[in-house]
């Protein structure tokens, strides 16, 4: 009886809807296929969008960190609407004790353009009480009571990329970019301050579009 129902239950997971195969692209190149098993966000890890596994297809379980690939391609099974790209990214995530912090994180990718990019993440929400076994998989454009998607654009000659748009947590905010800025291009830094105090309309384009961000950054190169 505990053989058949074990039999039962690899039938049942074997056939699930949610289904998500996966690309991954390691710095030297290599690529590595098969099925998600544990993503790089949720609420009880330790570290968030840093570590995720895979289960290839031969049944072995490989387990990454962003520091080790250049990139992730999920596509779910059934496809819904296409293929969701990720790339291993720093971004600016400053703490108290570290304004200047930069991390290593999986990044989904929104838009590139000739010089820029803009990237999306989850992060926690602050002060909320979190319940075990909550979904980890990460979503663009999601906020509630557990999860808001930040959004961040990397300039086309800096490695770092730079948060400006926290749903539910102050919203727009470029204080992160131009205090990085403020030592690699404080001409930069300041056109964006200026900018934005003279555009406030754009704030609230962003807020719908954040790839609206690249606009931005061309208008400056332009200038």
């Amino acid at each position: 009886m505990v053989a058949l129902i074990a039999g039962m239950l690899i039938c049942l997971q074997t056939s699930a809807k949610d289904v998500t195969k996966v690309t991954v692209t390691l710095k030297g190149g290599q690529k590595v296929s098969g099925v998600m098993k544990s993503y790089w966000f949720g609420s009880l890890k330790k570290a968030q969008n840093e570590n995720f596994s895979i289960v290839k297809t031969d049944g072995e379980t490989m387990k990454f960190n962003a520091k080790d690939i250049e990139k992730v391609v999920l596509k779910d099974e059934p496809a819904d609407g296409g293929e969701r790209t990720f790339e291993s990214c720093d971004v600016a995530v400053p703490v108290v004790t570290n304004p200047n912090r930069v991390l290593t994180w999986i990044l989904g990718l929104v838009k590139t353009s000739t010089h820029a990019k803009i990237y999306w993440y989850n992060a926690l929400v602050q002060n909320t009480s979190y319940g075990g076994g909550a979904a980890g998989i990460p979503g663009r454009l999601t906020y509630s009571a557990e999860r808001g998607t930040v959004f961040c654009i990397k300039f086309h000659d800096n490695p770092t990329a730079y948060p400006f748009y926290y749903p539910g947590d102050g919203d727009f905010n470029i204080s992160v970019m131009t205090h990085h800025l403020k030592k690699r291009n404080p001409e930069l830094g300041a056109y964006m301050k200026d900018y934005f105090k003279k555009n406030k309309q754009m704030k609230k384009e962003i807020e719908k579009q954040p790839e609206r961000m690249l606009d931005v950054y061309e208008a400056f190169l332009n200038k």
